[in-house]
Formats: C-alpha cells, structure tokens, sequence
C-alpha cells in the first residue's frame, strides 16, 4: 500500500508540478513513514508554489514541530 501511495503521488506531482496540493500530501504521507527531513522539503516545496495554500501551511507547521 504504502508504494501505491507514493506512486500515484510522484505521477501527479510529474503531471502537475505547480499543483501545491500534491506536494502537501506527500509532505503528510512522508510523516507517516517517519521521513520528516523529507517531509519538510516537500511542505516547502508546496508552500513555494502557494503561500496561501492552507493544507501546505499546516504541513509545513506539522513538519517544524
């Protein structure tokens, strides 16, 4: 499951890279997996692409925690 999971969301970040929606949920599937370095790149990635993207916001706090 957990390939799947990070499969389908590098497809759509390669899809739509200025999507700040698929780099938050990465950010939030990357804490899942206790990958926080990597979980902060992609909330500020995310972030980067939209500063007023609400979920990207709270991920980036998540992950600074």
């Amino acid at each position: 499951m957990r390939e799947r999971v990070f499969s389908t969301l590098d497809r759509a970040i390669t899809t739509k890279p200025d999507n700040p929606e698929s780099y938050a949920v990465l950010a939030w599937a990357l804490t899942q997996d206790n990958r926080f370095d990597e979980a902060e790149i992609q909330a500020n990635k995310a972030v980067e692409i939209d500063s007023s993207h609400g979920f990207s916001v709270v991920m980036l706090g998540e992950v600074d925690l």
